[in-house]
């Protein structure tokens, strides 16, 4: 049975890219900064609980991207634990995250692009987050090379 919460749980997730964008492009009218992280999420554990937390601090939105499982089986070789919905529903459970989306590449660029973000926080070992402005004149360097790989940490 699903219940008033759980509906908007759901809500949080959103498959739709236009619909999507339209969101953020809401978000940026109102100078709501947005913060953007993506990643597997196979296995949450209390040091991605605080690491999402410490993102969705630096802004007012936290957008979460989660690759498919067709994503993290062409880049690990191997099937994921949880299925792309549930590990979706997980993080649209978070109070912290606005809006969880699903990556259909290995890096996001053209995601990136369309979002946005005021903030790019990528999860190393370390936890590393940047206002987007600090390091603007290096991500257009990075985004045109061929070689991107996932240290990239921030896009205008």
């Amino acid at each position: 049975m699903e219940t008033d919460f759980t509906r908007f749980i759901r809500s949080k997730i959103e498959v739709d890219p236009v619909l999507m964008t339209q969101q953020v492009a809401r978000w940026r009218h109102r100078e709501c900064p947005t913060v953007f992280v993506y990643g597997n999420f196979e296995e949450i554990d209390s040091r991605h609980v605080d690491y999402l937390a410490e993102a969705a601090g630096r802004g007012a939105r936290l957008i979460a991207g989660v690759r498919t499982d067709e994503v993290i089986k062409r880049m690990y070789h191997y099937e994921p634990k949880k299925k792309q919905e549930d590990r979706a529903l997980l993080l649209a459970s978070m109070v912290f995250v606005s809006l969880v989306v699903f990556l259909n590449e290995e890096h996001p660029v053209e995601l990136i692009r369309q979002i946005r973000p005021d903030i790019l926080a990528d999860y190393p070992e370390e936890v590393k987050i940047h206002p987007v402005a600090h390091l603007r004149h290096k991500i257009k360097e990075r985004l045109e090379s061929a070689r991107y790989k996932r240290n990239l940490n921030i896009f205008h």
